[in-house]
């Protein structure tokens, strides 16, 4: 299902978010830190194409938002075409899917993912969906989200029409990954299309408009993630 994309972990279907670890309390493997393309926090992946490096962190405070996720870069890649930098996904197991009402026959369905987001830099990210048909085909959608002010938590709702007039397709339900979020730090032209809200097999995660967020020193945090009907 596209360039390393997958590796997540299924969610464990407990009420309407089907995301796991979302509040990001959970670090059963108990690093302090991890390095890229590995399973850092339960549930949770970060993934990348491209040149530099990063870390990944379990932080928390005393006070908003409590335990959250922190990416910071060590160093700054060269971005080219074929670079990206998903800072963190997880992947659904069909059984748990049924309630987003994905690949709907008209345009009803909708699925919407919310979280607290904080950034050194500011500018435009965006967030990757991506379903699998019952053939085993992926198709993958994105939406843009902005940053307005630095180093300060903001709360973002993005909505996603997943009927099949945007081809999304139905998933299979089963014990397979058939659903995924990526939030996106940066991608290179190989990764960018123009319409939002449109399913592809192709993995177009964002525009030209992006923000590069992958820039030495630079942290992204991410908290109190639900993806939900």
């Amino acid at each position: 299902g596209g360039k390393q994309i997958g590796n997540g972990i299924g969610n464990q279907g407990i009420g309407r978010n089907v995301i796991r670890n979302g509040d990001f309390r959970i670090n059963q493997r108990q690093g302090s830190t991890y390095s890229d393309g590995v399973m850092n926090l339960d549930g949770w992946y970060s993934g990348t194409g491209s040149a530099g490096t990063r870390t990944i962190q379990q932080m928390s405070t005393n006070q908003f938002p409590g335990y959250y996720y922190r990416r910071t870069m060590t160093s700054t890649p060269t971005l080219v075409a074929s670079s990206f930098e998903w800072i963190a996904s997880q992947q659904f197991e069909g059984n748990f899917l049924t309630h987003l009402n994905l690949g709907a026959s008209n345009d009803t369905g909708r699925v919407t993912l919310s979280f607290w987001v904080r950034s050194s830099i500011t500018g435009t990210s965006s967030v990757l969906l991506g379903v699998k048909n019952t053939s085993g085909t992926w198709y993958y959608s994105f939406k843009q989200f902005s940053i307005s002010t630095a180093n300060t938590w903001e709360y973002k709702t993005i909505t996603f029409i997943v009927g099949t007039s945007n081809t999304c397709p139905t998933p299979p339900i089963d014990n397979t990954f058939a659903a995924g979020i990526w939030f996106v730090g940066c991608i290179g032209s190989n990764y960018q299309g123009v319409s939002q809200d449109v399913f592809s097999t192709t993995v177009l995660a964002g525009t030209s408009s992006n923000t590069n967020f992958c820039v030495n020193g630079a942290t992204f945090d991410i908290a109190r993630v639900q993806l939900e009907a």
